[in-house]
């Protein structure tokens, strides 16, 4: 079976978009090709793949993680979903539909802006399965070493389509130890279905530092729901203003908590390039 795909990536974070129109009626994808897709080595290579379809101005996607897990939403991917569906149809403006929620993305040239919703602060709604756990004592069920507490401040959990864990530090950190951090945050427990975590270094009122790690994935160059969910975090802290600016190694976001505290990302997307791949079954 010969696959077509089109692989874009936002801030360098990296998709792999099928058209499920193209697939065979009814046909599935196993764990193992998932991860063949996204492997760098042996396959095409991405943090995520995303299965679409359209018609007019309304998508339908879902989005899995490099394990084959499904991840609800991915703030990069919405981006990226509005450039190719330009590209294909022309048109400015869409409406993303996923299981959880809709989505409004619209393309103003190099700028791709996406209303994330509004967040869930509710911890039984993100999968906190501990009814002890409250936001004032988020840190001490984290089984966290007192080395790893030295460099936080303070913690915020945040369901935004997916559960994110924000981990505010005192300073940047080294990649290896948020590596390892996250991958033991990310299976904790009291998190039901794993949890995102991101490291967030407050610059000023305007200007964030962060890194995500991601559920099934790992550390990667950036994560726009990530990125949302700390900005709102540092907001509701009362740490930044409503607009921000968050820094990420593939790149900058711009953030905007609005009056009704849903979220808008403000970004660019860009196309990589269009292939074919035989899929062995």
């Amino acid at each position: 079976m010969i696959l077509k795909f089109d692989k874009l990536h936002g801030l360098g974070n990296d998709f792999v978009f099928i058209n499920r129109k193209l697939l065979p009626l009814n046909f599935h994808f196993t764990k193992e090709q998932y991860s063949f897709f996204s492997n760098r080595k042996f396959g095409i290579g991405c943090d995520l793949i995303v299965i679409y379809e359209y018609k007019d101005r309304n998508i339908w996607a879902s989005f899995i993680n490099r394990d084959g897990s499904s991840a609800e939403i991915c703030g990069n991917a919405c981006r990226c979903l509005g450039l190719l569906l330009k590209k294909i149809t022309n048109l400015n403006n869409f409406i993303l539909y996923t299981d959880i929620s809709s989505y409004e993305i619209i393309i103003n040239h190099d700028n791709i802006s996406v209303n994330m919703g509004i967040p869930t602060l509710s911890y039984k709604n993100i999968g906190i399965n501990n009814p002890l756990v409250n936001l004032n004592n988020i840190l001490s069920f984290l089984c966290l070493t007192n080395k790893e507490k030295e460099e936080i401040i303070d913690g915020y959990v945040i369901g935004l389509g997916n559960p994110h864990l924000i981990l505010f530090l005192k300073q940047n950190l080294d990649i290896n130890f948020m590596e390892n951090l996250g991958r033991k945050l990310e299976n904790c427990s009291i998190f039901s279905n794993r949890i995102n975590v991101s490291f967030a270094k407050i610059i000023n009122s305007k200007e964030i530092d962060l890194t995500v790690f991601e559920r099934g994935v790992g550390i990667t160059m950036a994560c726009g729901s990530g990125a949302c969910a700390t900005a709102f975090a540092a907001f509701k802290l009362g740490k930044v203003a409503s607009e921000l600016t968050i820094h990420q190694k593939g790149g900058s976001l711009n953030i905007i908590i609005n009056n009704d505290s849903s979220i808008t990302q403000q970004g660019q997307a860009k196309y990589v390039f269009y292939g074919e791949i035989e899929l062995c079954q």
